[in-house]
């Protein structure tokens, strides 16, 4: 039993290793199947792009050739943009220009302005300083300031002689002709007897030399202050001509300026156009024959250009991308058949070893039942065990009844003898 068990285990153990190995292999050839069927629908979806791709291409073959003109029509598309930076400076420096010269116009008039309300100030003051020469000239008469002032002086010393003569009365009754004065020490008195000069009329002629001499003065403070203004006018008016001429510069500079710049900007526009015309005579077998607006805005169309020439680029990329991918999954697809073609063989080789030794069990199963049914050997090793202690133990006791027999046996002899 236990030959034959041994048997049916190894060929059962062969069995569930062949079983493993088959669904192994059979599971290695499902998923090479399956990544086949994958391989294979990729086939068919790199075909389907590549044959989308190809009629793109063909659909928008003069797409090409944006890459050969696009230097081209980038670089007159810089100019175009150069050309209209400098126009927007020059309308920037027209309004610039636009406002200088309101401002140049604005301060020529003022100086104008100025300057006419100076040369009237300067000709009222120059007016009243003839007046004021003419009414000195009248004070003065043929005498100066320097000869009344001397005058006065005369005056004013004549005056305090006669009032010291005045304050000497006590002295002067002292006095004697030939006899020398204590004082002076003159002999001769000529005011001893009384003759003393009014002084009154010193008086009156210093208060007439004062009068010229104030009416003279208020006078030279007058023409002080109307120099003071001449020469401030004269001074204002000087800068007020200068203004004006620096105004009347500034009005013609930025008139010419404002020339210049519209020249400028009409080169600019005329360089624009011919650029424009020489852009879209480019862009024309592109399909573009006009700027998307009328400013002259060609951002928009730089940019389909750049779109259409960046899709152009990523289709030719995705051509030779799906026509090597495809080629990769055609060598992936025959390798796949080829080693699923092995593994099918492979797997109906093992089924068949596989079957071969399930018959062998099951012969190997079928002889041990005729011969022993379903009996354990290990049961049965037991139970043949068991059935030999039973024996023993039966044979022990039958031993230890048959001596308890003889025993008997001889008791009954001596008993029979006695």
């Amino acid at each position: 039993i236990r030959s034959l068990d041994q048997t049916i285990r190894t060929l059962h153990k062969d069995c569930q290793e062949r079983e493993k190995r088959v669904q192994d292999l059979s599971t290695v050839l499902q998923k090479n199947q399956k990544d086949l069927e994958k391989q294979q629908r990729n086939e068919k979806m790199l075909r389907t792009s590549l044959e989308k791709t190809m009629r793109y291409l063909e659909e928008n073959r003069h797409d090409k050739q944006i890459r050969d003109e696009y230097t081209l029509i980038t670089e007159q598309c810089t100019r175009m943009l150069q050309i209209q930076e400098k126009i927007r400076k020059a309308e920037d420096d027209q309004k610039q220009c636009m406002v200088r010269l309101m401002h140049a116009e604005k301060s020529l008039k003022q100086s104008s302005s100025t300057l006419e309300k100076q040369q009237r100030v300067v000709e009222e003051t120059n007016k009243k300083l003839v007046e004021n020469e003419e009414a000195r000239q009248t004070v003065l008469g043929d005498a100066t300031v320097e000869a009344l002032e001397e005058e006065r002086r005369q005056h004013v010393k004549v005056l305090q002689e006669r009032m010291k003569i005045a304050n000497f009365s006590t002295h002067r009754m002292h006095l004697q002709d030939g006899i020398p004065c204590p004082l002076c020490g003159a002999t001769d008195h000529p005011y001893a007897l009384g003759n003393i000069p009014a002084a009154l009329e010193e008086e009156k002629a210093i208060e007439a030399v004062d009068a010229r001499l104030k009416e003279l003065r208020q006078l030279s403070r007058a023409r002080e202050t109307l120099q003071k203004t001449y020469t401030n006018a004269m001074t204002v008016q000087m800068q007020a001509q200068e203004d004006a001429h620096k105004a009347k510069d500034a009005v013609e500079q930025c008139r010419a300026e404002q020339t210049r710049i519209q020249e400028l900007c009409a080169s600019f526009q005329k360089d624009v156009a011919e650029i424009r015309s020489s852009l879209l005579h480019t862009l024309e077998p592109f399909g573009v024959t006009m700027m998307v607006d009328g400013t002259g805005n060609f951002q928009p169309v730089l940019k389909e250009l750049t779109t259409r020439m960046q899709q152009w680029q990523t289709n030719e990329d995705n051509q030779k991308r799906c026509e090597t991918d495809l080629k990769a999954a055609e060598a992936s697809i025959h390798t796949l058949q080829e080693h699923i073609a092995e593994q099918k063989t492979q797997v109906d080789a093992e089924r068949a070893l596989l079957k071969t030794v399930q018959n062998n069990r099951a012969a190997q199963e079928k002889e041990r039942f005729a011969k022993y049914q379903n009996k354990d050997p290990e049961k049965e090793e037991k139970r043949i065990l068991q059935a030999v202690d039973d024996a023993r133990r039966a044979e022990k006791l039958a031993a230890g009844s048959h001596e308890n027999q003889k025993q008997r046996m001889a008791a009954l002899r001596a008993t029979l003898t006695t």
